[in-house]
């Protein structure tokens, strides 16, 4: 029979001003792997922060209990969690052994103690399958080795609540698959796993129950078996009126995929990673998708298309050669490269909605010109703002993470960009706005822009994209 082992009741924000959360009730039981799903808002981020005690015990009420023991506060169960993400940033240069064993900081051992240490830790890597020395250092691990070390250092800590906060960029399909198994393999009856990703693929693998947020609430619990499968858990997610939100973005642009090899509009010819020189063109209004693996090199190509890093590289427009010394030798002639969607930084947060949409177009249109038309062509931009209920006189401050992406892509529609390059766009998304990107994306490319999409894993754009290259 299954125990519980983490039970949160009546859990409640007291000032809406932090978010919304009522009454979150919920019951973890050893042994199981459960998955937070719901969209930026929905309760399920705020969940998190109380658990993981960042709140102030004055600014919510509710009761915690571990193995049945009452808790008084929620900053008592940090002493039960193991905060798992690989974005955390480790010291490379550390062993196995020290990374599992050392708590804070790098003791001095000696040899004879170091050894023995080493030793230790190979029987316990074995007893979970892995055959690595423990002598190896962290920073040489392959992804699905680190999250696997993770895991194991965490029951070494003694941890009975696991949080696993990542969004699996670096890891293959067929990684999720194998760490999903081996995960569920190892994991203890006195242990739960709680899931906070806004990777579908990985959330679907791993977890044994989703735990559906709404409005502060949460509205559904569900064993993964009782759904037939990942889609109709999002539209459930999702709902109606965010679907229709959706389909009202998507309406009037049908995509029609370009074969015409003559539409070439941008080419790189150049040394991207350390072999031979490779050249890669793209064609007027189509979407290509980079799929790289590794994030240095994924980052380093971005870098290189866009301008960026643009030594021993050749770069044409329309079949021209044009000299690169700075990136703004391109930006100039409508090439851009956006990295951040979503992030704070992405936009002046100070500046009203309307300021922040005209802003990048000073460099672009002449002075005379901007002052003849800056009424029409505000009037353009909100038109096409009005459906997702952002009113032009707001702060950027104000807005939600959706409405910070729809304006942010919007002010680079205002351009008709020759090429659009985008670096891991759905980071920060979460559902409804995954969504939202997607169909501007299609925005841009019925525009007649090259749509240049750079990530770590095919999740999302198998069905938008002309052309998927993987490196």
């Amino acid at each position: 029979m299954m125990k519980i082992l983490f039970q949160v009741k009546n859990l409640s924000l007291k000032k809406e001003s932090m978010g919304k959360l009522y009454n979150a009730s919920i019951s973890f039981f050893g042994g199981m792997i459960y998955s937070l799903a719901g969209l930026d808002y929905s309760g399920r981020d705020i969940f998190l922060k109380i658990i993981k005690g960042n709140i102030d015990d004055k600014k919510y009420e509710g009761m915690f209990f571990v193995d049945n023991k009452l808790l008084n506060s929620a900053k008592k169960i940090k002493e039960y969690i193991y905060i798992f993400s690989l974005q955390n940033k480790i010291i490379n240069d550390w062993t196995v052994a020290e990374y599992i064993y050392l708590r804070e900081g790098k003791w001095f051992l000696s040899k004879n103690n170091l050894r023995n240490m080493i030793k230790r830790i190979e029987v316990v890597l074995e007893d979970f399958g892995l055959d690595i020395s423990g002598s190896k250092k962290v920073g040489e691990l392959g992804v699905l080795t680190r999250y696997q070390i993770e895991f194991i250092r965490a029951i070494i800590l003694n941890k009975k609540i696991i949080i696993i906060e990542d969004e699996f960029t670096n890891m293959k399909y067929e990684y999720i698959e194998l760490f999903s198994k081996w995960l569920k393999s190892k994991l203890k009856e006195d242990m739960t796993i709680i899931l906070n990703t806004y990777s579908q693929i990985a959330s679907y693998k791993c977890s044994d129950i989703f735990v559906c947020f709404k409005k502060g609430c949460i509205v559904k619990i569900c064993r993964k078996d009782s759904i037939d499968g990942i889609d109709k858990l999002y539209n459930f997610i999702v709902g109606s009126t965010m679907n229709e939100k959706i389909s009202s973005l998507s309406s009037g642009y049908t995509y029609n995929k370009l074969h015409n090899g003559n539409d070439e509009v941008y080419s790189v010819s150049g040394n991207f990673f350390g072999k031979n020189i490779e050249t890669y063109s793209f064609a007027k209004g189509k979407i290509y998708s980079f799929i790289i693996e590794d994030h240095n090199n994924r980052y380093r190509f971005f870098e290189a298309i866009s301008g960026v890093d643009n030594k021993d590289k050749k770069y044409f427009i329309e079949r021209y050669y044009q000299e690169v010394i700075h990136v703004q030798d391109l930006i100039v002639k409508k090439i851009i490269s956006v990295d951040g969607i979503g992030e704070r930084y992405f936009l002046a947060e100070n500046m009203s909605i309307e300021d922040n949409l005209i802003l990048p177009s000073l460099n672009k249109i002449s002075n005379i010109n901007y002052l003849i038309n800056q009424y029409e062509l505000k009037r353009v931009i909100f038109e096409e703002l009005k459906s997702k209920d952002i009113n032009k006189e707001d702060l950027v401050s104000e807005l939600d993470i959706n409405q910070k992406i729809c304006v942010s892509l919007e002010r680079w529609l205002i351009f008709r960009p020759k090429v659009f390059i985008i670096f891991e766009p759905f980071i920060y998304c979460d559902n409804y706005g995954l969504s939202l990107i997607k169909n501007y994306l299609k925005k841009f490319a019925k525009a007649g822009t090259t749509v240049i999409v750079i990530k770590s894993r095919l999740e999302y754009m198998e069905d938008i994209s002309d052309e998927i290259i993987s490196i």
